[in-house]
């Protein structure tokens, strides 16, 4: 065989040869798929607590001090209660602390009787046995022209103070109702006034 002629078979085959190589396709390249995207956890709901708007209420204290006007009221009604009990007039009156009760000195004709009664001055608890009045005794009540009660009113009004005890009696020559008010530091006031007609004539602390 002409060399050429070899040479012409030898390039057939190996183009036969890239021939087939060429029909062989490569696998594509494998492609991770995307990894699903984390979802955030879902937010636990926030819990606000609202400013609680009750508020404890106050309830008034009834307990407490006496104020002077409940006591001085008190008075008042005793001077009342002892006249209603024996139908006379009432020239003295005095609070016993200790016992928070009351003895009213009640005037009936030349005579006079102490009546005892309780903190409210409502209830009767007892009455002394009647005395005479002497002379002077008499004739200083016998110039009161206002009653007990009015005086009290009058000294009431004049000075503060819880009523400790008033009467009538001769202060420098002088025909008075006396009347003495308990203060809070534990002192004491005297209001003096007319028995004629309720004049205040002297205020003054009594230590």
């Amino acid at each position: 065989m002409r060399p050429s002629a070899a040479l012409s078979i030898s390039v057939l085959a190996l183009s036969a040869a890239l021939a087939g190589c060429g029909n062989d396709t490569a696998d594509p390249a494998a492609t991770d798929a995307p990894a699903p995207a984390e979802t955030s956890a879902a937010a636990e709901p926030t819990t606000v607590q609202t400013p609680s708007t009750e508020t404890a209420s106050a309830t008034p204290s009834t307990g407490g001090a006496e104020t002077s006007g409940e006591r001085n009221e008190r008075a008042v009604t005793a001077i009342a209660t002892a006249e209603a009990e024996l139908n006379g007039t009432a020239v003295a009156i005095d609070h016993d602390q200790r016992t928070d009760t009351w003895e009213v000195e009640v005037r009936v004709g030349d005579q006079t009787s102490e009546v005892q009664l309780d903190a409210a001055g409502t209830a009767v608890t007892g009455v002394t046995d009647e005395e005479n009045l002497d002379d002077d005794d008499a004739a200083e009540l016998d110039a009161a022209q206002i009653s007990l009660t009015e005086a009290l009113e009058i000294a009431f009004g004049e000075a503060d103070g819880e009523l400790d005890d008033a009467d009538i009696t001769d202060e420098d020559d002088r025909i008075v109702y006396q009347v003495s008010l308990d203060q809070a530091d534990n002192s004491e006031i005297e209001v003096l006034l007319q028995v004629t007609d309720g004049q205040v004539l002297e205020v003054r602390n009594d230590d």
